[in-house]
């Protein structure tokens, strides 16, 4: 039965969650008892059950103040081997996010610190410490067909310090490996940073070049993580937003450009590229709402297709 219940956890907290299932089986350990002795005990029967209440109820109280187990080595033994645990990996948060496919292996996890790169491969579920991450990712290519590997998904999980440098030089590895299918892992505010969730922000890894457009290109240059230099002006994220959904209603939408030098922070850069999508997002539902009285996410493959079409999303990473 314990191994059972020790199975069964699913928060950090190993007993907290089932102790109830313990006071219950005592309680029906009694009840046991005081249907075996309730003959003896008839002549005052309600003496008898306000004494086997009470004593029921000081039984409970006296053993749920005893640990059984040890929950806070527990604790440390499941957490060191969570790798945002053990190299506290602060992530990033958004309010546009996807939810990763359940279907682990077709996954390649990379935890990225400062100065500091991890990789876990969840096809093997194995640690591969002596190879570079070149080799290790086609090592884990190689357990698919060609045909499966621009389906196959790699998930950054990247601490918000880490410089843009240490990010754009993953970035050019992935390139060259063909590894375009990319989620950056996010945390959930609501939940403690080393748990582990679906939600990220996927995207499609493309080359730094825009193609032909007739549009003006929307450029951000980001100068820390509360203000950014946009059209010759110095000026904050809700600015920001602000003057870019002008920009868009007035002109149409545009390819971003995202500027930054190697020492801006990952949290720095992806703030706003969050917010590019926010706001892609917003008006690619209130283009739903208007033509198809109905939001976005409710709309079918083919017109949802035909929204992201005109209210597409694109960015281009420069760094100098």
């Amino acid at each position: 039965m314990f191994g059972i219940l020790a199975l069964s956890f699913d928060t950090k907290d190993f007993f907290p969650e089932i102790t109830y299932i313990f006071y219950l089986i005592i309680i029906v350990f009694l009840g046991q008892m005081w249907m075996s002795f309730k003959s003896f005990l008839s002549k005052n029967k309600l003496k008898s059950f306000i004494l086997f209440i009470t004593l029921t109820l000081l039984f409970a109280f006296t053993i749920s103040k005893i640990e059984v187990i040890n929950n806070e080595s527990i604790d440390k033994s499941i957490l060191s081997k969570n790798f945002l645990y053990k190299y506290n990996i602060q992530r990033v948060t958004s309010n546009s996010f996807t939810k990763i496919p359940d279907y682990k292996p077709f996954f390649f996890d990379i935890y990225v610190t400062k100065n500091k790169l991890i990789t876990n491969s969840d096809v093997r579920d194995s640690i591969i410490k002596t190879r570079s991450l070149k080799e290790q990712i086609l090592d884990f290519q190689s357990n698919f067909s060609s045909l499966y590997h621009p389906y196959l998904s790699y998930i950054l999980h990247i601490d918000k310090n880490t410089s843009m440098l240490d990010v754009k030089n993953l970035h050019n590895n992935l390139k060259e490996l063909k590894a375009r299918k990319i989620y950056y892992s996010l945390k959930d505010k609501n939940i403690p940073f080393y748990f582990s969730t679906n939600k990220a922000f996927g995207f499609i890894l493309k080359n730094s070049i825009i193609g032909n457009t007739n549009r003006k290109l929307i450029k951000i240059k980001i100068l820390n993580k509360i203000k950014v230099r946009f059209e010759n002006n110095t000026i904050s994220m809700r600015k920001l937003k602000e003057l870019i959904e002008q920009k868009i209603l007035n002109e149409g939408i545009s390819p971003f450009v995202l500027l930054f030098n190697e020492h801006t922070s990952f949290e720095s850069y992806f703030k706003v590229l969050s917010l590019t999508r926010d706001i892609v997002n917003k008006f690619r539902n209130d283009y739903a709402e208007k033509s198809y009285n109905t939001s976005y996410q409710s709309l079918s493959k083919e017109l949802k297709t035909s929204v992201r079409d005109k209210y597409y999303w694109k960015f281009v990473n420069i760094m100098n």
